[in-house]
Protein backbone atom coordinates (compact mmCIF):
# COMPACT_ATOMS: atom_id res chain seq x y z
CA UNK A 1 0.00 0.00 0.00
CA UNK A 2 1.41 3.47 -0.82
CA UNK A 3 0.96 6.51 1.26
CA UNK A 4 1.18 10.00 -0.15
CA UNK A 5 1.58 13.29 1.90
CA UNK A 6 -0.71 15.47 0.57
CA UNK A 7 0.84 18.90 -0.70
CA UNK A 8 -1.16 22.15 -0.36
CA UNK A 9 0.52 25.30 -1.93
CA UNK A 10 4.41 23.18 -1.47
CA UNK A 11 4.12 22.95 1.87
CA UNK A 12 3.22 19.32 3.87
CA UNK A 13 -0.11 19.43 5.72
CA UNK A 14 0.03 18.09 8.57
CA UNK A 15 -1.59 14.70 9.60
CA UNK A 16 -3.04 14.20 6.36
CA UNK A 17 -2.13 11.24 4.02
CA UNK A 18 -4.46 9.78 1.16
CA UNK A 19 -3.99 6.29 -0.07
CA UNK A 20 -3.15 5.76 -3.61
CA UNK A 21 -5.12 2.29 -5.08
CA UNK A 22 -5.09 4.18 -8.60
CA UNK A 23 -3.07 1.60 -9.94
CA UNK A 24 -4.65 -1.39 -8.90
CA UNK A 25 -8.06 0.43 -10.31
CA UNK A 26 -6.27 1.23 -13.14
CA UNK A 27 -5.27 -2.31 -14.17
CA UNK A 28 -9.02 -3.62 -13.37
CA UNK A 29 -10.76 -0.85 -15.55
CA UNK A 30 -8.39 -1.43 -18.44
CA UNK A 31 -9.38 -5.02 -18.57
CA UNK A 32 -13.01 -4.00 -18.40
CA UNK A 33 -12.61 -1.69 -21.19
CA UNK A 34 -10.88 -3.49 -23.49
CA UNK A 35 -13.36 -6.21 -23.28
CA UNK A 36 -16.53 -4.05 -23.66
CA UNK A 37 -14.41 -2.58 -26.40
CA UNK A 38 -14.00 -5.84 -28.46
CA UNK A 39 -17.93 -6.17 -27.42
CA UNK A 40 -19.27 -2.75 -29.04
CA UNK A 41 -16.97 -3.19 -32.11
CA UNK A 42 -18.43 -6.78 -32.64
CA UNK A 43 -21.99 -6.06 -31.94
CA UNK A 44 -21.94 -2.67 -34.76
CA UNK A 45 -19.94 -4.72 -37.34
CA UNK A 46 -22.61 -7.36 -37.15
CA UNK A 47 -25.91 -5.06 -36.77
CA UNK A 48 -24.70 -1.82 -38.79
CA UNK A 49 -27.39 -2.08 -41.13
CA UNK A 50 -29.97 -3.30 -39.13
CA UNK A 51 -32.80 -1.38 -39.63
CA UNK A 52 -34.71 0.16 -36.49
CA UNK A 53 -37.83 2.01 -37.45
CA UNK A 54 -36.32 4.48 -40.26
CA UNK A 55 -32.71 4.25 -38.34
CA UNK A 56 -30.11 2.39 -38.37
CA UNK A 57 -27.34 0.68 -35.83
CA UNK A 58 -25.08 2.27 -37.59
CA UNK A 59 -26.66 6.02 -37.34
CA UNK A 60 -26.85 5.50 -33.48
CA UNK A 61 -23.83 4.14 -33.20
CA UNK A 62 -22.51 6.81 -34.78
CA UNK A 63 -23.53 9.91 -33.11
CA UNK A 64 -27.11 10.03 -34.07
CA UNK A 65 -26.38 12.93 -35.91
CA UNK A 66 -29.22 14.48 -37.79
CA UNK A 67 -31.53 12.14 -35.95
CA UNK A 68 -34.29 12.39 -33.52
CA UNK A 69 -33.12 11.40 -30.07
CA UNK A 70 -34.53 11.70 -26.39
CA UNK A 71 -31.95 11.35 -23.55
CA UNK A 72 -33.41 10.52 -20.05
CA UNK A 73 -31.17 11.15 -17.02
CA UNK A 74 -32.65 8.64 -14.21
CA UNK A 75 -30.32 9.71 -11.31
CA UNK A 76 -32.46 11.28 -8.61
CA UNK A 77 -30.83 13.30 -5.66
CA UNK A 78 -32.64 13.85 -2.80
CA UNK A 79 -31.80 17.13 -1.51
Amino acid sequence: MVINKIMIFGKKALGVTRRCFSSNLREKMEAVIATRQQEVSAFKKEHSNTVIGEVTIGAVMGGMRGLPGMHYETSKLDA
